[in-house]
């Protein structure tokens, strides 16, 4: 299925109700794959990201979650999402 046929659909679909499940669907599969995402770091390992005001950050990985990865630099942590992440 092209990725405008399910656009297409989503249109089409005149009950909240199935764009509600439709929604929770979407949901869990992007949590599974951040969660997969999250195995490709580990704890210790020094990563960049670009910051609020679009600069380069780099710090070390501090915790990792189920959703997120606690990160911190030399002026504070952060929470980020593991897709936002570079290994150094």
């Amino acid at each position: 299925m092209e990725k405008q046929d399910v656009v297409n659909y989503l249109w089409s679909i005149k009950d909240r109700t199935e764009i509600k499940e439709l929604w929770d669907i979407l949901k869990r599969r992007n949590r599974q794959i951040e969660e997969q995402l999250t195995v490709n770091f580990n704890v210790g390992e020094q990563v960049k990201f670009k910051g609020r005001y679009g600069n380069i950050e780099t710090g070390k990985i501090i915790q990792i979650n189920n959703k997120t990865i606690s990160v911190k630099t030399e002026t504070t942590s952060w929470r980020i999402s593991p897709s936002l992440l570079e290994k150094c």
